[in-house]
């Protein structure tokens, strides 16, 4: 760490990229010390607060993160990661209503806005868990969890495995995991259940050398008796395979069919494959692909939409389930249904985890950020916005005239005028530093 004589001649932004470095590598005390020298510097900028507030709340200090991500909103009452800040340490505090009213509030600011919308519902799952706290296990999952595995140097080390973070932010988002073990070990990792014990206050050595629960070794592995001679099938079950075997022969006709792109006989194979073999939803499933095919992506919805009633009928297996969700997100992202995709993918994700589905789900979120981010452009709204600021800039209004010229800027940042505008609007307020950002930002869109 750097001395205090060494921080003197740095500045603000270069103490804040320290602290995110520390902040990466989950040393928390010492990235909060950086922020702290950044504020220090300049009292005055939002994101030192956020980002001090962000690894108060990692640390497990929910007080400190509550008092930063208020900060950070006086800071700046118009910008959305304030109220996440905010709410999010008031859901570790356990103020649910609270923390559900910040996240309101900032969704009358910036609508929709996922960093708002997201932490606002595990709020409200919070809340209704902690009102049926009689009837229910407790929620073990919610956000003091962080501290709780960061402070165990076991537990310590699986935060640092991406696919483990995923999983347990999958856990906290979903009250029915929350209430059946079972479904924690589907999720097929086991650290997952260790977890769920510990953070219910059970030593997390369980059952191993040296914990509460241990037998001892396990009895050494007798050699294995010679293979019994295979058992012959029961009338039942030969009745079966032969289902089975009809079925897979017309599916397998129709996956030859398929690769040729002769989509209509493809479905003709799987439907005699249906029909011969009804209990089994692959083959309804093999049919939505060929309306994919066919660019018929609403018949591919409902198609899978079928496929999953008949897996809900015979209890077919998750996989199946959730490459039928994946297919309708496909089809869904087809049609341009963003969300709905994205809520397909990760209901697909839910059933079986999948890293290769776990890529595409990043993917197009990020995607789906910057079409939203597109759409908002509009130049001529942006001219409105500007206009409608200089009104306010002549009636003395000044804090008005920023949020009109800051709009402006969202609908067309590549205008330097407005970044003009707003910085004489800044000078009016006598906040200095906001000005010289805009005078910058005006200067390198157009240097001339």
């Amino acid at each position: 760490m750097a001395s205090k004589e060494d921080r003197t001649t740095m500045s603000a932004a270069d103490c804040k990229a320290k602290g995110n470095e520390f902040l990466k590598t989950q040393d928390y005390d010492t990235a909060i010390s950086w922020y702290t020298s950044a504020i220090e510097k300049d009292p005055t900028d939002k994101v030192f607060y956020s980002n001090r507030s962000a690894a108060h709340l990692q640390k497990g200090d929910a007080e400190a993160a509550l008092a930063d991500g208020t900060a950070c909103i006086a800071a700046q009452p118009d910008w959305a990661k304030g109220y996440n800040r905010k709410g999010c340490a008031l859901h570790a505090l356990k103020q649910y209503d609270e923390a559900i009213a910040t996240f309101e509030a900032g969704l009358k600011i910036a609508p929709g806005s996922a960093l708002l919308t997201g932490p606002m519902k595990e709020a409200q799952t919070a809340k209704t868990n902690s009102e049926n706290a009689g009837s229910k296990m407790p929620n073990v999952f919610g956000p003091d969890m962080w501290g709780k595995l960061q402070a165990n140097p076991e537990t310590a080390k699986w935060l640092e495995d991406p696919k483990y973070v995923e999983l347990l932010k999958m856990c906290a988002s979903n009250p029915a995991i929350q209430q059946n073990p079972q479904m924690i070990q589907q999720l097929g990792d086991q650290r997952l259940l260790q977890t769920l014990l510990f953070l219910m206050g059970m030593p997390l050595n369980m059952g191993m050398p040296g914990g509460p629960g241990y037998t001892g070794p396990p009895p050494e592995k007798k050699q294995k008796p010679a293979p019994e001679p295979v058992k012959e099938l029961t009338e039942e079950e030969k009745a079966q395979k032969v289902i089975r075997d009809a079925g897979t022969a017309f599916k397998e006709e129709g996956n030859e069919f398929f690769k040729a792109k002769e989509y209509q006989k493809a479905i003709e194979k799987y439907e005699a494959a249906e029909k011969a073999d009804p209990t089994l939803m692959t083959y309804r499933t093999n049919i939505a692909s060929c309306y994919h095919g066919l660019k018929e992506y609403q018949k591919c919805i409902d198609e899978c939409d079928k496929a999953m009633e008949i897996g809900m009928e015979n209890y077919n297996d998750y996989k199946l389930k959730a490459k039928a969700m994946e297919r309708q997100a496909n089809a869904h992202w087809k049609m341009e249904s963003f969300d709905q995709a994205i809520e397909c993918l990760e209901k697909a994700q839910f059933e079986v985890h999948d890293d290769k589905r776990y890529t595409k789900l990043r993917k197009w979120k990020k995607s789906l950020g910057k079409k939203k981010a597109e759409a908002y452009l509009d130049p001529a709204k942006a001219l409105e916005a500007k206009e409608e600021g200089n009104v306010l800039f002549k009636a003395k209004d000044f804090k008005g005239a920023i949020d009109k010229y800051t709009e402006a800027i969202k609908r067309d940042p590549t205008n330097p005028a407005y970044f003009c505008n707003r910085c004489g609007a800044y000078q009016k307020t006598m906040d200095m530093n906001e000005a010289i950002k805009d005078a910058n930002s005006a200067i390198n869109l157009d240097p001339k």
